[in-house]
């Protein structure tokens, strides 16, 4: 310790004492011992987001920490400050009547991220954060990527959390559910017109449209799509969940010199056209699945059917 001449004492090394003197007269003099307690330095962030706890830790042990606004932002005597608010707070660490203190910016957490939040496979949307720059990730890739301007691109069925995080560490996310595509349709793509088929999908649940109403009809709910005019025309077939497949479907007029006898039958049917016009039948059952399919070579064609259900 160091003293001046008014007797203002200042601590030069923390930890020690030091013997002051007053000398008066001829030779009288007073004493006094002065303790120099170690004042340390406070380490931790200087940046804390809302509603964030980090630690605070002082170069000496044994002191009392508080906080100059407890309504901005509170620490415990083990350090941990949690912060509840944006603005600039002072936090103090007291230790035998010496007290150090710190500067800590208390930052808002970013806004909300806008966008939409459910994805088909291979699907794609744009995500948004309005007040700040930042930079953009995703929890897990092989479910969804997103790039430097919030563009989520869907990788696989499964859900991730899409994260935009500030300068100061501060981070708003949103979870991303991508949704399987249904499977491919099942069914033959050509139809002839007046006549009509059933198409079919693995996942149920699902609604049936098309295009162009000239060409081909589909119900919704069963899949039977008759032909309707010549063309061709796009079917799709939609889950709940928005995400969809697609399938092409050719509607013509079809050969009609042709008998198929008996009907029904149980063991074996008859294909019977005087001008060998066609190429190959299939016997499709009514879920769309192509059970027999084979070449037509002959006038008489004969195939056993009595092994199916």
């Amino acid at each position: 310790a160091t003293i001046g001449t008014t007797g203002i004492v200042t601590g030069m090394a923390g930890g020690l004492t030091a013997n002051i003197s007053y000398s008066y007269g001829s030779g009288c003099r007073a004493m006094t011992t002065v303790t120099v307690n170690a004042l340390g330095t406070i380490s931790g962030p200087a940046n804390v987001c809302q509603g964030q706890s980090v630690t605070l830790t002082s170069t000496t042990s044994g002191g009392t920490w508080s906080s100059v606004n407890n309504a901005k932002a509170s620490v415990d005597q083990e350090g941990h400050l949690f912060s509840t608010s944006a603005d600039t707070i002072t936090i103090r660490y007291s230790l035998g009547g010496c007290t150090v203190s710190k500067t800590v910016s208390l930052h808002a957490l970013p806004a909300p991220i806008s966008g939409y939040s459910a994805l088909c496979t291979n699907g794609s949307t744009i995500l948004a954060e309005a007040t700040r720059p930042g930079k953009w990730s995703s929890s897990d890739e092989t479910v969804a990527i997103v790039d430097t301007t919030g563009h989520v691109y869907s990788i696989n069925a499964g859900t991730a959390n899409i994260i935009f995080t500030d300068k100061y560490g501060c981070i708003s996310n949103i979870e991303v559910t991508v949704n399987p595509l249904p499977p491919a349709i099942i069914g033959i793509s050509d139809v002839c017109v007046e006549h009509g088929m059933y198409l079919s999908d693995n996942a149920s649940g699902g609604k049936w449209t098309n295009r162009d109403s000239t060409i081909v009809r589909i119900d919704s709910l069963s899949g039977y799509v008759t032909g309707i005019g010549i063309g061709r025309d796009l079917i799709t077939y939609t889950l709940p969940t928005g995400c969809y497949t697609e399938a092409y479907i050719k509607s013509d007029y079809c050969p009609q010199d042709l008998d198929i006898y008996p009907n029904p039958v149980n063991s074996i049917l008859t294909f019977q056209s005087d001008t060998i016009i066609y190429n190959e039948f299939r016997l499709i059952n009514i879920t769309g699945q192509v059970v027999i399919h084979q070449p037509i070579k002959e006038s008489f064609t004969k195939i056993d059917v009595h092994l199916l259900p």
